[in-house]
């Protein structure tokens, strides 16, 4: 760093930034450092096909990386960038030359002279709702005609339709794009975006406890987003796949990179502005994002159709109550078939729950679908004990044996369940001490050493499902015959507001 004069020989095949040792006049082993950033020009000749990371495309022999300006000119086999992805830093598209993104992510660093044609090519599914981008400059709705193209207002949670063809898409909004013309790929031409966008973000105090302040942005860049250089400022970003939300802030069922062309919603505290820049985009296709922390409980929901998660981290610099920087709202999605977990704050839930040390929590279930479903321990790093209680049924499961199968009626309490996170001070509902329940056979008998008034007696299935019921008095013995199959069955006595559960096995 700094200047310096001399002879340097270089192998102009070295990319990036070289280490040069200063040894003039040196009486001792100490030398001094400097680093030179070799900037140079390649340009595309497709001397070997269209693969941008084909190093005999480019009159270098190499591929271009994040220091080299790239010219691209009029030849024969123009450049295509696949899932490899591609970078460099100034690009220039001469006039008759092309350059097409067909999959992948491309990064430009410097500056964009665009005198031919850019284009990329975006998937999108057909008959489903997705959230989308702009990924390149000057970009109108035209590019979706036939199909519904919608924007949306935070303060009054609404969705409004995008009508005229001429309406400009501005880089760094979301849209909403349902595409009924079964394309499935649409092609965005002009000129890539790069460099720094500024985008306003709203919060609008409403009143209502469920107003969450959710904003629609977009992906502006040819390129993926990397979340992670963003939530500790934004918060959790959420993404939709045409049926359900996923929810990312360093932790979570999403994922912390955002596709080129797509959209994606943020919920912050307050108004402001999403500042995105070259530096948090991503250079390569992504792998998998790792998605659990230190002393993370992930559990899942679901029956053989689909499955939902709900993260708890237990972070010491966490609060009880909802922090941007760590935890992220629940999205319930309108998908009949698409089961749904999720923690309770207040009248809010959650779908990543990060707090200190807590005993119990309190944790919802919903489904637009009636039927048997489960829950289980999904990868996580929490070593300690998980137990879910079942407040409809009385069942206490210790989820470290496996999984808990329940049954579920659509439009029943979404907050029937707590998970334990310790074996010692789980409330179990008070129980009466002289109640005894045992089977005898296919028959189930009830007893007390007192005389039973009123009492209510429940049978549920492992499944949760409510599959026989009766009322008692004066006696302190009952014997029933349910009419049930073999099988473990729980029995409840409900005598004023004590309740008794009991297991029994009917042959």
């Amino acid at each position: 760093n700094g200047l310096f004069t001399g002879y340097v020989y270089t192998n102009m095949s070295l990319r990036g930034s070289v280490k040069y040792v200063d040894a003039v006049g040196a009486v001792s082993v100490s030398r001094t450092p400097v680093t030179v950033t070799l900037l140079y020009d390649m340009v595309w000749n497709g001397s070997a096909g269209t693969d941008w990371n084909t190093g005999a495309n480019w009159n270098s022999g190499m591929v271009p990386t994040e220091v080299i300006n790239v010219t691209i000119p009029d030849v024969t086999n123009d450049p295509v960038i696949n899932w490899f992805g591609g970078v460099c830093n100034d690009l220039t598209i001469e006039s008759g030359a092309s350059l097409l993104v067909d999959a992948g992510s491309f990064v430009t660093y410097g500056t964009v002279t665009n005198n031919g044609s850019f284009s990329i090519n975006v998937p999108q599914a057909t008959d489903l709702w997705e959230l989308i981008g702009v990924p390149v400059s000057g970009a109108t709705a035209d590019i979706f005609l036939g199909n519904y193209l919608q924007s949306y207002t935070e303060a009054t949670d609404t969705w409004n339709e995008i009508i005229e063809p001429e309406t400009p898409l501005v880089p760094g909004e979301g849209y909403a794009l349902w595409v009924q013309s079964k394309v499935g790929l649409f092609t965005y031409s002009g000129t890539p975006n790069t460099g720094n966008y500024s985008t306003d973000y709203t919060y609008t105090p409403t009143g209502n406890p469920l107003h969450y302040g959710f904003n629609l942005m977009g992906n502006p860049y040819p390129s993926y987003i990397d979340w992670d250089v963003l939530n500790e400022t934004y918060g959790a970003v959420y993404q939709y796949d045409g049926y359900a939300y996923s929810s990312w802030n360093g932790t979570g069922t999403g994922s912390s990179f955002i596709d080129p062309g797509k959209g994606f919603l943020i919920a912050p505290a307050s108004s402001g502005s999403l500042l995105l820049t070259n530096a948090c985009r991503a250079t390569q296709l992504p792998v998998k994002s790792a998605n659990a922390t230190d002393n993370t409980v992930v559990i899942q929901a679901g029956n053989e159709n689909y499955m939902d998660e709900l993260y708890v981290v237990f972070n010491p610099e966490a609060t009880d109550q909802f922090d941007l920087q760590y935890d992220a709202w629940k999205i319930l999605t309108d998908e009949d078939n698409i089961a749904q977990v999720f923690s309770i704050m207040g009248e809010k839930n959650l779908s990543i729950d990060q707090q200190p040390m807590t005993t119990q929590l309190p944790v919802g279930f919903t489904c637009g679908e009636s039927g048997s479903y489960y829950f289980t321990l999904g990868d996580m790093t929490w070593e300690g004990p998980v137990y879910l209680e079942d407040t409809k049924t009385g069942a206490i499961h210790d989820m470290h044996t496996g999984d808990y199968v329940f049954g579920y009626e659509v439009g029943e309490a979404g907050n029937r369940f707590i998970l334990h996170f310790t074996t010692l001070g789980i409330d179990k509902p008070e129980e009466l001490s002289n109640v005894n329940v045992w089977s005898t056979g296919n028959r189930v008998v009830v007893s007390s050493s007192e005389i039973f008034d009123n009492t209510g007696i429940l049978i549920f299935d492992i499944t949760g499902k409510k599959v026989f019921e009766t009322n008692i008095s004066q006696t302190n013995r009952f014997e029933m015959s349910p009419g049930l199959n073999t099988g473990l069955y729980f029995v409840k006595v409900l005598t004023g507001n004590v309740i008794t559960t009991r297991k029994v096995y009917i042959k």
